[in-house]
Parts: C-alpha cells; sequence; structure tokens
C-alpha cells in the first residue's frame, strides 16, 4: 500500500501477481499522509475536520470483508501513527498516546487496553510476524543503558502481555537505540542508533539473537 503526495483521500494498493494492477480506496475523513502497511492490509491515522481527533483507521485483519475499522483511545487522546505497528496477520496492533503510554487492541472495534501503566515513555513498537513477541523504544529508564533502549515483551497464554525489560546482550548501549523493526524471522531487528534523537549522524544497525536469547 502506498499514498500519492497531495492527495489525501485515498490509499493505493499495487496486486502481487501479473499484471500488476493499481487499485485505490477513499478514506473516511482526511488521511494526514501516515501509512503503514503490513501483510494483510493497512492502518491509517485521519482526521474529520479541525481540531485532530487522534484516531487510526485499520482495514483487513481485523476484518474479513475488508472493512474500516476505527480506534480511539479514550478520553479524547491522540494515537502516535510513527509509534504504531500491527502483526502480519493484522490481529493484533499496538500504539502509543501523546503521553507515551503503550495501548494494545486485539480485535476489530474493540476499546484499546492500556498496558502497564508504570512503564512510560514508550516511542514506537514492532510485533513479530506470529503477534506474540514485541519490542519496544522506552526512554529513561532506571534499569536501561542509555536514554532510549530497546526492550521487549512476550505473550503469556495465561497471563497476557509480560512487563517490558531491556533485550538481553549487546545490543543496548549509553547512546540512543530506538526505531526497531523485527524482520520476519522474529530474530532479526533493525534498528537506529545514535547520540541522541537529534544525531545527523544515525545509523541504522542489525542484531540477531543467538541460541541462547541474547541479541548481538
Amino acid at each position: 500500500a502506498y499514498t500519492r503526495p497531495g492527495d489525501t483521500t485515498n490509499i493505493y494498493t499495487v496486486s502481487s501477481s501479473a499484471p500488476n494492477t493499481i487499485s485505490s480506496r477513499t478514506v473516511d475523513g482526511t488521511r494526514e499522509g501516515d501509512l503503514l502497511s503490513y501483510d494483510s492490509g493497512y492502518v491509517f491515522s485521519a482526521k474529520n475536520g479541525s481540531p485532530k481527533t487522534g484516531k487510526l483507521y485499520v482495514t483487513s485483519g481485523f476484518n474479513a470483508d475488508d472493512t474500516v475499522s476505527t480506534i480511539d483511545l479514550s478520553d479524547g487522546r491522540s494515537a502516535t501513527m510513527s509509534a504504531t505497528s500491527i502483526s502480519a496477520d493484522g490481529t493484533l496492533l499496538a500504539t502509543t498516546d501523546e503521553t507515551n503510554q503503550l495501548y494494545l487492541v486485539s480485535s476489530a472495534n474493540s476499546s484499546p487496553t492500556l498496558h502497564d501503566t508504570t512503564l512510560g515513555n514508550v516511542l514506537e513498537t514492532s510485533i513479530s510476524a506470529d503477534g506474540e513477541f514485541m519490542v519496544l523504544t522506552v526512554c529513561n529508564r532506571p534499569d536501561g543503558s542509555g536514554s532510549c533502549d530497546l526492550y521487549y515483551s512476550n505473550w503469556n497464554p495465561l497471563y497476557g502481555w509480560e512487563t517490558p525489560k531491556p533485550l538481553p546482550g549487546k545490543i543496548n548501549t549509553g547512546r540512543w537505540e530506538s526505531q526497531p523493526s523485527l524482520g520476519p524471522d522474529g530474530r532479526t531487528i533493525y534498528f537506529v542508533r545514535a547520540s541522541d534523537s537529534m544525531d545527523p549522524d544515525a545509523d541504522i544497525f542489525v542484531s540477531t539473537k543467538d541460541e541462547e536469547g541474547n541479541w548481538s
């Protein structure tokens, strides 16, 4: 899925088989330009007039008939599109609000669940393809290694999502680690490392998990 500059009402998709035809769909409200694509659909943010509503809209995965689900955080909080991720099968979505609290949504039109209010300072998320492992950027925590570090949480079928902990291994340093993206195998993470969030010399790094569960 992709968007076109200056077009705030349509999302375009390209078929995966030849001939690669392009189709479009008009979104409800006015799309703000933020778009996240995944294996079975996409999620986008939109506003219906002014002021900004902070809602997210999801299609496919959440709905078999390809209709659009609306995700609206409670108490008028605005969702942060840049911190939103979704599992490849479209069954789990993670996002944060303007106070950097983490919310999870697991079914169509369900209310977002606030995850671990003691955590805070969550900037980005990345969910594994099977929806059972999540990597988060968490900042200024006493158990961290620097300003921002990469944490993880596993899905426990009995207790739900576990309390996030720093990724084990050498992946976290005293520098700024952020913007994680999990590879399809769940054992590779692409992320950004820099001296701080404004560093013009920020680089993209790759980390892999070894047999003992540590990240390089």
